[in-house]
């Protein structure tokens, strides 16, 4: 962590607000265990086991109550709990539908990219014409904070999994709570750059997949 540039840590921080703000409502919502059984073929141990499954092979010994790891056998079955998506783990069609663009035209200047160097979790874009901040899709305000080289921010849960993040932002007409409908002023940009983040189920997306590309320039 200490070797990662400033930006680099800006981005995460960003990410990290949204995660830490959503995980409990995306977390129980997205996914469900369910357990499952794994007899123990030759040649495996705990770490191979527990790696095949993406667990921890300290959970397969808790739940299987084994008292010496070097003591399981060819043959011996093991309760493994997986975590696993359910029916919404697809982005729901209705909510793309009815997503309008949170400013009247933009040009956007910093694309989303999630991985590699320079990497960026939303987009950047400078605001062409009015400055309000419209909510992309109705939903409720669940946090409102100032983050560091991103200034004030407004995370809206929409649900069904999604949630939207809007920054750079001043003069906020919403609190914390409030419920918002598509196309509902939010804010006022700060000059003139908006930062947009989009998500679904916790994980990133790119917000230009779903905006009207008649109203921006790249």
């Amino acid at each position: 962590m200490c070797s990662l540039r400033k930006f680099d840590l800006t981005r995460i921080s960003v990410w990290l607000v949204l995660c830490l703000a959503i995980f409990s409502s995306v977390e129980s919502a997205s996914r469900k265990d369910v357990w499952v059984s794994h007899t123990i073929k030759r040649g495996e141990n705990l770490t191979v086991i527990a790696r095949k499954y993406k667990v921890k092979s300290n959970d397969i010994i808790a739940w299987n109550r084994i008292k010496s790891p070097d003591k399981i056998f060819v043959g011996q079955k093991l309760k493994i709990r997986k975590s696993v998506l359910n029916k919404q783990s697809q982005p729901s069609a209705t909510f793309s539908e009815k997503i309008v663009n949170p400013v009247g035209r933009m040009n956007i200047i910093k694309g989303y990219r999630p991985y590699g160097e320079g990497r960026n979790y939303g987009i950047v874009a400078q605001v062409i014409g009015s400055s309000e901040v419209m909510a992309m899709a109705g939903g409720k305000v669940i946090k409102i904070g100032q983050l560091r080289g991103y200034g004030e921010y407004i995370l809206i849960d929409h649900g069904k999994g999604w949630h939207t993040m809007y920054s750079h932002l001043s003069k906020l007409n919403v609190k914390r709570g409030q419920y918002v409908n598509a196309g509902e002023k939010i804010a006022i940009v700060e000059n003139h750059k908006l930062f947009i983040l989009m998500a679904f189920n916790g994980k990133p997306v790119n917000p230009v997949l779903y905006l009207n590309n008649n109203l921006i320039k790249t």
